[in-house]
Order: structure tokens, then C-alpha cells, then sequence
């Protein structure tokens, strides 16, 4: 049986693995030197953005140029389905069913 099988990794019980790990594609020789140089290294959320830098938490500033944040989490009224875990068949299923159920226990609340 594949590994990367999402109907047997949910049958079993398993949360289902993102779908770009069950490809098998490798990192690249553009990806591996980006990590190389730590421009890859994830950092925590960042809490402003000045014109050529982030600020962290701590006050302290990154010169930066760009920056990756694919999920918005911090806004309760944002539901991003898709993306990650959610982007397998099963995962999709039970992220919707999920998203669904917190959206109606919101609008309820309002």
C-alpha cells in the first residue's frame, strides 16, 4: 500500500499528510541553497511591516524584501479552506465540515 494514500491514512485514523509530500518531488537546487542561506528559516508573525524590514515582537527588525504568509489566522471572521492539510480529498471533507460548524456557532453568537 502507497504511504501517501488518503483514504487508508483516514480509515486508520491518521490525519491526513499534505499533498505535496505524497508526491515525492525533491527539493531543488534553488530551494536547497535558499535554505542555505536562511532566507527559507520560518520565523514568528511579524508584528508590523515597515518599507524594507518586519518587526518582530520583540521590537527587533529583519531587512526583508519579501514575505511568504500564505494563512491569515488572526482576523476570526476569515475562514481559508484549501490550503495545507485541506487540500487532500479527506482533508478538504473534514476541513469543510469543521469551517462550517465554526461558522454557524459564530453567526450565532452575532
Amino acid at each position: 500500500m502507497p504511504r501517501c494514500f488518503a483514504a487508508y491514512e483516514a480509515a486508520e485514523g491518521r490525519p491526513p499528510v499534505g499533498v505535496v509530500s505524497c508526491t515525492g518531488l525533491g527539493w531543488t537546487s534553488y530551494a536547497l541553497e535558499a535554505r542555505r542561506r536562511g532566507v527559507l528559516e520560518r520565523r514568528p508573525l511579524f508584528t508590523a511591516l515597515g518599507r524594507r524590514h518586519v518587526v518582530g515582537a520583540d521590537g527587533t527588525t529583519t531587512s526583508s524584501d519579501t514575505v511568504l504568509r500564505p494563512q491569515a489566522r488572526a482576523d476570526g471572521r476569515v475562514h481559508l479552506i484549501g490550503y495545507g492539510a485541506s487540500q487532500s480529498t479527506v482533508g478538504a471533507d473534514r476541513a469543510g465540515r469543521a469551517t462550517a460548524a465554526a461558522l454557524i456557532r459564530r453567526l450565532d453568537r452575532d
